[in-house]
């Protein structure tokens, strides 16, 4: 994507492309989100697990594609598809937690997942921000879009538990 692309994207401004980006990828994510609670089965954990590996590695491709994508038009259908992805992910996730963890221990495992979340922004921001400055932008996206790539060997392994559980 060239320096001052947007200004040649649909005739506006900077601020207004921005506002347009944003406001589509939240509509997209509400319109998305909205469909996932009403047909995905949060009470089937092979079904959950699934989902959320599935919005994961969706989330990564997308981050990759961004990174990688050569034309404005494509690069903002990969940002919304990330976007989209990341928050359709956070309340399965959480609908997901909820429903595993003792009732006695949530409160406190939710603010761990949180804190956790939180301290790998703060890590992980300024390493990406690091190859940026170093390397490229470029490459501090694809940098980035390996990151989510990361929890898929988790959601893979509670993928196997869920269908041993289911099995027993």
């Amino acid at each position: 994507v060239k320096e001052g692309g947007l200004r040649s994207f649909a005739g506006l401004s900077p601020v207004r492309g921005f506002g347009l980006i944003a406001g589509g990828s939240a509509l997209s994510g509400i319109a998305a989100t909205q469909v996932v609670k009403r047909r995905l089965d949060l009470a089937n954990h092979a079904v959950v697990t699934r989902s959320l590996f599935g919005f994961t590695a969706a989330r990564a491709m997308a981050m990759a594609g961004f990174a990688l994508a050569s034309n404005l038009g494509v690069a903002i259908v990969f940002l919304w598809v990330a976007s989209v992805m990341r928050q359709v992910f956070m309340p399965v996730q959480r609908a997901w937690l909820n429903r595993s963890l003792d009732p006695a221990n949530r409160a406190t495992l939710f603010s761990v997942d949180g804190q956790a979340d939180a301290l790998g922004q703060i890590v992980g921001g300024p390493m990406l921000g690091v190859v940026a400055s170093g390397i490229s932008s470029r490459a501090a996206w694809v940098a980035g879009a390996a990151v989510p790539g990361l929890a898929l060997a988790l959601l893979a392994r509670a993928q196997g538990q869920a269908a041993h559980g289911s099995a027993a």
